[in-house]
């Protein structure tokens, strides 16, 4: 199972219709089982992705009573990520993404939700956490990765479509992912994005590696191999290429 970010910081630039529409190919034209999770708070995937009805059904309807539609018990990224909310160090589990049987895009999603966007602050203060060697900030960063571990028996594929921000989030979203394709026009301000890019992900995958040595100094290599936490010493995250327009570079 290999896992794709689509982030660019520049928004505007069609990121979200080329994330949705390469999952739906990739599952439609190659027969591949494709998760798609909407990690940008604004939902935008997620309302691409399923009808009006469907979104109305999804969020009001089923979770005000039980057995509507059957939809009840899927599950929302913030479903997935309230432990951590709670201040639990790791993810729900079992999690119920929305069947490709009930959208267009014959995808199976996790529809994005704005509460995402209170979880900042809280990312940002497992970050620090895990800088300063402490486990539970470790596993806090490491949310994505620990969700594809959890589901990588069902997919082929699991695309992250992420909002332009170079914050909290959008870091543990591209420390679960393999590898990221970054959406673009054909303007300076695109290529202002990319080298926002480069000096962001350089900066903090040295941090990284450094609260890694931290933790290990305090935890056995026992203790880490019981617990979803990238080295990226042995995985690093590869960047796949560009879009730019209808027009496809990878590297």
């Amino acid at each position: 199972m290999k896992s794709i970010c689509f982030f660019n910081n520049k928004g505007g630039v069609g990121k979200t219709t080329l994330a949705c529409n390469v999952a739906s190919s990739i599952a439609v034209d190659f027969g591949l089982s494709v998760l798609l999770v909407d990690a940008d708070p604004q939902c935008n995937a997620t309302q691409l992705v399923l009808t009006e009805d469907l979104a109305q059904t999804f969020y009001v309807e089923a979770r005000k009573s039980s057995g509507t539609s059957g939809l009840v018990k899927r599950d929302t990224l913030f479903d997935v990520l309230k432990p951590i909310a709670r201040g639990e160090p790791s993810i729900k589990e079992s999690i119920l993404p929305l069947p490709s049987s009930r959208n267009r895009f014959r995808v199976d999603l996790i529809p994005g939700h704005p509460r995402v966007a209170l979880l900042e602050d809280l990312l940002s203060q497992s970050w620090a956490e895990f800088s300063g060697g402490i486990i539970g900030g470790a596993r806090k960063s490491n949310w994505a990765y620990e969700l594809c571990h959890q589901v990588a028996e069902n997919y082929d594929i699991i695309l992250f479509d992420v909002g332009p921000s170079l914050g909290a989030l959008n870091r543990t979203v591209l420390i679960g992912s393999d590898y990221f394709v970054t959406p673009m026009g054909c303007d300076i301000f695109s290529l202002m994005g990319i080298r926002n890019i480069s000096d962001w992900l350089s900066e903090w995958q040295v941090s990284y590696l450094r609260g890694m040595e931290t933790c290990k100094g305090k935890w056995s290599s026992d203790d880490f191999d019981e617990l979803r936490v990238r080295s990226f010493s042995d995985s690093p995250l590869c960047f796949a290429g560009y879009a730019i327009g209808s027009s496809w570079n990878f590297g």
